[in-house]
């Protein structure tokens, strides 16, 4: 009887490795997707998480100082110019009622109204940048009143304006996490004001950083044509504010109304752009604007 061995084969086959690599592959196709929406679902988690932390801390603005903080207004016109005036002397008597800025000449009041704060700085200004002196809330070299922790690598400046003595005071707005693109904006309500008799709603003053939002509407009512919604109606939080992220994609979506298509509708996604529907507010539970779909 033969006593030969057949040696022994070390490694794979051409065939052997072939096999491995297509299950690799199809592991792979199956995995990769729900890592990535995991990943997708992470990232839109911070957000959610901080338009909610955003949101109380704007509640706890209005419980401390007996109103939401004044929004940006656009508009370099007498009338609107007017508008943002009284806005802020209402607001001041309110907040700070023993306040001493003056909004006559070149006070402080003045220079605020001036400087249009748009959507997204009245957001820092307000929540960050107004100090604890109920003389001089607006000027004052005293401490600040923080509403909200900043995360200071997400400011990002957009000008240096006038405040009274302060002549290089800095503006910023602020940018969701993993996203350098549109910031946070905020719209108190009353959303639409009347100026020299044509109705005009808040938007940011797109000549300052190229970007554009409106608040949304409600889908509440007749929606057959929404353009002829009255303007002081059916809008999303009606007595509070709207707070809006631009979501994952860093862009808000294109204007519709100054397109003559009229407002963008939530939830139904009437008039919305790419841009949109990843969209997060403070009105969407938790969810971005297409998981918010009826």
């Amino acid at each position: 009887m033969s006593t030969h061995k057949r040696p022994s084969r070390s490694g794979f086959s051409l065939v052997e490795m072939l096999v491995v690599i297509a299950i690799l592959g199809i592991l792979a196709a199956l995995i990769l997707p729900a890592v990535w929406r995991a990943v997708v679902r992470a990232r839109e988690t911070r957000i959610i998480l901080e338009v909610s932390q955003l949101d109380m801390a704007l509640e706890s603005y209005r419980q401390n100082r007996g109103a939401y903080p004044p929004g940006g207004f656009p508009g370099e016109d007498a009338a609107s110019l007017e508008i943002r005036s009284e806005q802020y002397r209402r607001h001041l008597r309110r907040a700070f009622p023993r306040h001493q800025h003056d909004d006559s000449g070149d006070g402080a009041l003045t220079q605020l109204v001036a400087a249009r704060l748009t959507p997204a700085e009245s957001l820092v200004f307000w929540l960050a940048q107004v100090v604890n002196d109920p003389r001089r809330p607006l000027t004052s070299d005293g401490d600040r009143q923080v509403l909200f922790e900043f995360d200071d690598s997400r400011l990002r400046q957009t000008r240096v304006i006038e405040l009274g003595e302060r002549n290089d005071f800095p503006l910023f707005e602020y940018v969701p996490p993993g996203v350098d693109a549109a910031p946070y904006v905020y719209f108190p309500a009353p959303y639409a004001v009347v100026v020299n008799g044509s109705p005009v709603v808040n938007s940011h003053p797109e000549e300052i950083s190229g970007w554009d939002v409106y608040p949304y509407r409600s889908n509440r009512g007749d929606l057959s044509d929404p353009t002829t919604i009255p303007l002081d109606e059916y809008w999303l939080n009606p007595t509070t504010f709207q707070l809006i992220a631009p979501g994952l994609d860093g862009e808000f979506g294109e204007d519709t109304v100054g397109e003559g298509l009229g407002f963008k509708v939530f939830p139904n996604g009437v008039n919305y752009t790419d841009g949109d529907w990843d969209n997060i507010a403070n009105f969407t539970d938790g969810r971005t604007f297409v998981d918010s779909l009826e």
